[in-house]
C-alpha cells in the first residue's frame, strides 16, 4: 500500500497488478508518471462518468462498481472463509461448522 500525502493517491499492489484511488486530475498524474517509466495494461477508470470514469471493472478478478453513493466490490469467499477459521483457530480438536452470508461491500 503506498499513499501520496501531497495529491491524496492511495494505491495498492499486488504482485504486478495495482489498483489507486485518486481525485481525477491526480490520477491523471499517476498515468502519466507511471507511462514514463512502465509499460502498463490499464483497465477503465471506476467511478463518476462526469470525470470519465466507468461504473463496473475489475480488479484482482474482483468486480467493482460505482454508484452515486459509493463503490462496490465482490469478495473472495475463499479468503473469507480462511480468515473466519484463522480467528477461530484454539486448542479443541472438535470439528467446527461455519456458515456464511454475502455481504457486499460499499464504501465512499
Amino acid at each position: 500500500m503506498f499513499w501520496h500525502a501531497a495529491r491524496r493517491i492511495l494505491a495498492v499492489v499486488h504482485g504486478d497488478d495495482y489498483c489507486a484511488a485518486a481525485r481525477p486530475q491526480d490520477a491523471d498524474w499517476l498515468d502519466e508518471t507511471l507511462d514514463r517509466k512502465l509499460m502498463i495494461k490499464r483497465g477503465p477508470k471506476i467511478g463518476s462518468p462526469k470525470h470519465g470514469g466507468v461504473d463496473t471493472g475489475h480488479s484482482l478478478k474482483r468486480k467493482i462498481g460505482w454508484t452515486a453513493e459509493g463503490f462496490t466490490w465482490q469478495h473472495d469467499p475463499v479468503h473469507v472463509k480462511t480468515l473466519v477459521e484463522a480467528c477461530l483457530a484454539d486448542k479443541t480438536d472438535e470439528p467446527r461448522h461455519l456458515t456464511f452470508q454475502q455481504v457486499g461491500g460499499q464504501g465512499r
